[in-house]
């Protein structure tokens, strides 16, 4: 079935997993011009921790979102019949080193809010809530980052016809 899919539609996937590509390159390409100002907003920052926590979203994040669409472009190739590129090949590395850096930036997080335990008794929701949400979606993260890279790892080992899915 999902081969028929793929037949049905492959102009419509190679025009896909060709702007996935080039978004990633883009989000790729973007993180050394962003870079120098993040640094200089760094250095005049007075609470290192949430300049920090800004940075990362600047530059780590794009990194590894674009890292992550070119995996799924290449998939795409791949599954037209076209040869797995580097970044697929290396896919299931690319994930779980992302999954890591997400669970090394929740680790502060917990931190802190540990460190709000005793302010959480006067107001527990007005403080709790954004320390627990990230949290949680960090967590999310991190099982369906790990989960994908099992997925890939699965799909990538063997021949093509054997991995398939057939739904």
């Amino acid at each position: 079935m999902i081969q028929e899919y793929i037949d049905k539609n492959r102009d419509t996937i190679a025009i896909l997993a060709k702007r996935m590509m080039i978004a990633g390159w883009i989000l790729l390409i973007t993180v050394p011009v962003i870079l120098p100002f993040s640094v200089i907003q760094l250095s005049w920052a007075s609470n290192i921790w949430s300049s920090l926590s800004f940075v990362v979203l600047r530059i780590i994040s794009p990194v590894f979102l674009g890292l992550l669409l070119l995996v799924l472009g290449q998939f795409l190739r791949y599954e037209l019949g076209l040869e797995a590129g580097w970044f697929l090949r290396n896919g299931v590395i690319i994930l779980r080193v992302y999954a890591a850096v997400i669970i090394g930036f929740l680790i502060p997080q917990l931190a802190g809010t540990i460190g709000a335990i005793p302010q959480m008794s006067k107001q527990p929701l007005s403080l709790a809530g954004p320390y627990l949400y990230w949290i949680v979606l960090g967590v999310v993260k991190v099982l369906l980052l790990w989960e994908a890279a099992s997925m890939l790892k699965m799909m990538m080992s063997g021949t093509r016809e054997n991995t398939r899915l057939n739904v």
